[in-house]
């Protein structure tokens, strides 16, 4: 550290240090000595909140942690969400919508992304119908998709690759005319997937970025204000009784 940070810090230190004396003293005088030990407390607790957002909340652990209870308000609130993997790899939560077509969400920069089925086929979590799909663009298709080296045999995966079978193409549904599968490269794509631990991975990374319509961060804008204003009623209150 330089001497102008060095500096900075001594005046931060110290004005922290002022405002706590000149509150303390503020509330005891005024109110009397639980008053002041509140005031203390709430000023320590307040000081230190950005340190413990980043050594505490920041962590993998505490991300994961808080991801899951902001995912379950965020289904309780909407009724229902949508969690889609977008083309880039990211994932993101939205607001499950539907129209005339059926099912849809709209990702953050504006794309629309739609869902097969109808609510009555969606899973419940966190207490509310949750639709989960991948966003399919020439993006993250290609590396499905037939192209140049399309492979027209594979391993036989009855005897362990040792022959080999015909691959034929399949026709996926997507884009203006549909994109033709290459089945060697699914088949690679998917080998050894059938454990459970893919989903727990991808659950855990879903839970751990951000993304959404920025609609949890309004969420959070709105359990802090909520958490504020019962706070500051509570401390009322107690300020009041003493």
């Amino acid at each position: 550290m330089n001497r102008r940070d060095i500096a900075q810090l001594v005046a931060l230190v110290l004005g922290v240090v002022a405002a706590a004396g000149g509150g303390t003293y503020a509330a005891y005088a005024g109110w009397g000595l639980w008053p002041a030990v509140f005031f203390a407390i709430l000023f320590a607790v307040g000081v230190s909140a950005p340190w413990a957002y980043v050594r505490v909340l920041l962590t993998p652990l505490g991300k994961e942690l808080m991801g899951v209870a902001f995912l379950i308000l965020a289904q309780l609130t909407f009724g229902a969400g949508a969690l889609v993997r977008r083309d880039d790899g990211a994932y993101e939560w939205g607001r499950l919508r539907e129209d005339a077509d059926g099912l849809f969400t709209v990702l953050a920069d504006g794309t629309e992304v739609r869902f097969a089925g109808d609510r009555g086929d969606l899973r419940t979590v966190a207490w509310a119908p949750l639709a989960i799909a991948e966003q399919k663009t020439d993006r993250n298709m290609d590396r499905l998709t037939v192209g140049d080296s399309f492979e027209t045999e594979r391993p036989d995966p009855a005897d362990g690759g040792e022959s080999t079978v015909k691959t034929p193409r399949a026709l996926a549904d997507g884009g203006a005319s549909g994109w033709h599968i290459d089945s060697a490269k699914l088949h690679r794509w998917v080998e050894g997937s059938a454990g459970a631990g893919l989903p727990r991975s991808g659950l855990r990374k879903a839970l751990e970025e951000e993304g959404g319509e920025n609609r949890i961060s309004t969420l959070v804008t709105m359990v802090g204000a909520g958490v504020l204003l019962v706070l500051g009623f509570g401390m009322t209150a107690i300020v009041t009784l003493l």
